[in-house]
């Protein structure tokens, strides 16, 4: 009722492979998605290696590793309202950029700092690094719809259906790539069969790809999103243009 939908002609058709292709080669189609690939494969990796490294690394029993999980998506429901709130003071990717960092700085400090079979200063750790899980989620589609704003003025069609398409499968790319922690655990030797015992030799090899590979995906996408080019103000240039642009079309 409040939010009708706008009365648009047929679109054009998107013209295919080619089409999309230019659009993601856009550079704020470009930067967007390349985060959104690193974030997802940071999140990736703490999930499908959550389990083994608690328990493997850090002794606990694999009831209080599932609290631990429980917790850490907890709380990315509870920091998603300090995101948002970041994101309208200081614009949508610096936020993101934000959180990137604070991600990697707190699931470092959570899994490096926290000593071995410390349940609760474990659980308050994993609840500080979970407060930005759900930035990525929240952010990066409400920066995909300012960018179909800049695609709509550009070339003249509604794309947001199409680049949400192109959003949600660079995420689910993004967890794909992850699945292969399990190939490099195979190679390092890991066993994971409940009750075995790994060499210490091995512990460090899942210790390293559980906390160095994600920090570093989520310091790239920091990196990337420095100079993301679609900032509050040019997208408020993009809104006033395409409102001129409609109202003399109507």
């Amino acid at each position: 009722v409040f939010t009708p939908e706008p009365k648009n002609v047929t679109p054009p058709p998107h013209g295919g492979l080619g089409a999309t292709l230019a659009l993601i080669a856009k550079p704020v189609l470009r930067r967007l998605l390349l985060s959104d690939l690193m974030l997802g494969a940071a999140r990736g990796l703490i999930g499908v290696l959550f389990f083994y490294f608690f328990e493997q690394a850090r002794g606990f029993e694999r009831e209080q590793t599932s609290i631990l999980l429980l917790v850490y998506f907890v709380a990315g429901l509870v920091g998603a309202p300090i995101w948002a709130v970041l994101a309208t003071r200081i614009g949508k990717h610096r936020a993101l950029a934000v959180g990137s960092v604070y991600f990697a700085v707190s699931f470092a400090a959570a899994t490096l700092l926290v000593p071995a079979g410390n349940f609760p200063a474990a659980l308050g750790a994993m609840f500080g690094a979970g407060l930005a899980f759900g930035a990525a989620d929240l952010l990066l589609r409400a920066m995909m719809a300012d960018a179909s704003d800049a695609i709509r003025l550009d070339v003249g069609a509604d794309r947001t259906g199409l680049l949400f398409s192109i959003l949600n499968a660079t995420s689910k790319l993004g967890y794909a790539v992850s699945v292969g922690a399990f190939a490099v655990l195979e190679w390092i030797g890991f066993d994971a069969a409940p009750g075995a015992v790994n060499d210490p030799d091995v512990i460090l090899g899942l210790q390293w790809l559980f906390i160095a590979a994600p920090v570093v995906l989520l310091l790239i996408s920091a990196l990337v999103l420095r100079i993301y080019p679609l900032t509050p103000e040019r997208h408020a240039d993009i809104r006033a243009r395409l409102a001129a642009r409609d109202g003399e079309a109507v």
